[in-house]
């Protein structure tokens, strides 16, 4: 009995969602997973951290989100360091968590985004999942430490992997969220309230002490493996010889919107290799940007978009002296590499949410907006407001920082 009412609980958001009826097999699943599962919505304490066995993280997000996250990794290892610890994420930035000290086991999962079919989809993905990896395996406590909307419904996994406690952000922190993740509490025991506003490493910090659990090193930590360094010094062998300091540009973006001009770029790049080597670094699809900054610039600059993995290229921007491009996520690479940072950025919350972490930046924003966006922000979905910032003021913050650094190691 006590379990049939638990499996109507947990039937309710998916009923919201338009995910039943599901099929018997399904709601076998279901039954079966019930019993072993604290109630939905239920206030369940502080986690006794020293005692968890097994942890699951979810984290279905981007590059320069993983890069933040990592700090709340290394505190979850540190409060449960008896634990054996899962992470669960997308196979776009697996990569950087391949190597992590703080994650006993990665695993990924393709999903698409979207609504309509895409909803359906991820639902019987993540139920393959759940049924592969967690049918032996049951979580002490599932980690879910999004802020924002969960475009992926990770919540639904934290459910299907049985996890007895399952701690994230409530659904009430944005207005977005309360509408896109109606009912999304119900999955979790453990719905932590909003924070005042403040830097993404800091709002994932505090999941961890709303749970009662401390976080002592904040530091960006991605580790590297000797052939990711010998795949940056190969990168680098054109320049063998040069002594000029290396800049590293990356003229992608995550979004269309904060997308400065690949012409602006070549114009910046123009006045950068005077004094500079310059790499340019991104995925795949950043190849032919790349190519016509080098066509641009005739010499003293490498096209290093698409071959590089995400450590590799980090291990580059190590050997680097300085940064420029999007608030996107090499941008939190390099931060995590420890260099000085010039973001090219239409958003002025980047400042307080998403700047790069611990260390010297520029931020260079349009000195205003174009109709018909408001003031201070650019509303459209395609490259607007950002293409009135200049290769001058992006390449005076960029001599500004590296001066800052020569002065200031």
């Amino acid at each position: 009995m006590k379990a049939g009412k638990t499996v109507s609980r947990i039937h309710g958001p998916l009923r919201q969602a338009g995910l039943l009826p599901i099929s018997p097999a399904t709601a076998g699943f279901w039954r079966r997973i019930a019993g072993h599962r604290g109630h939905p919505g239920d206030a369940m304490g502080p986690i006794p951290w020293q005692a968890l066995q097994r942890i699951v993280i979810m984290r279905f997000d981007g590059i320069g989100d993983m890069v933040l996250t990592t700090p709340f990794l290394r505190a979850v290892r540190e409060n449960a360091p008896h634990a054996a610890i899962r992470l669960v994420t997308l196979p776009t930035v697996v990569n950087l968590v391949e190597t992590s000290p703080f994650v006993d086991e990665r695993f990924s999962i393709a999903l698409p985004s979207g609504g309509g079919v895409c909803v359906y989809v991820r639902f019987v993905r993540l139920l393959a999942f759940a049924r592969q990896h967690f049918r032996h395996w049951r979580p002490d406590l599932a980690l879910l430490p999004r802020y924002d909307t969960d475009a992926y419904q990770t919540a639904w996994l934290s459910v299907l992997s049985g996890a007895i406690r399952r701690a994230g952000f409530s659904e009430r922190c944005t207005a977005l969220k309360r509408y896109w993740n109606r009912g999304y509490d119900r999955f979790l025991t453990h719905a932590v309230p909003g924070t005042p506003a403040e830097h993404e490493v800091l709002r994932n910090l505090a999941l961890i002490a709303a749970l009662g659990g401390t976080a002592r090193d904040r530091s960006l930590a991605v580790s590297l493996t000797p052939s990711d360094q010998t795949a940056a010094e190969q990168a680098l062998q054109p320049f063998s010889g040069s002594r000029k300091p290396l800049a590293v540009i990356a003229p992608g973006a995550a979004h269309p919107v904060r997308q400065w001009p690949v012409g602006q770029y070549a114009e910046l790049c123009r006045r950068l290799v005077r004094s500079t080597r310059l790499a340019v670094v991104g995925s795949a699809k950043d190849r032919d940007a790349g190519e016509r900054l080098r066509e641009a610039t005739g010499r003293d600059l490498v096209n290093l978009a698409g071959p590089l993995t995400l450590r590799q290229t980090l291990a580059l921007m190590k050997r680097a002296a300085v940064f420029v491009g999007s608030d996107s996520g090499p941008m939190h690479l390099a931060a995590a590499a420890g260099i000085p940072v010039v973001a090219i950025s239409v958003r002025r919350d980047m400042l307080r949410r998403f700047a790069p972490w611990q260390v010297p930046f520029a931020a260079v924003y349009p000195q205003s907006s174009l109709p018909p966006c408001p003031a201070g922000d650019c509303v459209a979905r395609s490259a607007h407001c950002i293409r009135t910032i200049t290769p001058d003021a992006v390449a005076e913050a960029v001599e500004r920082v590296m001066r800052e650094r020569t002065c200031c190691p």
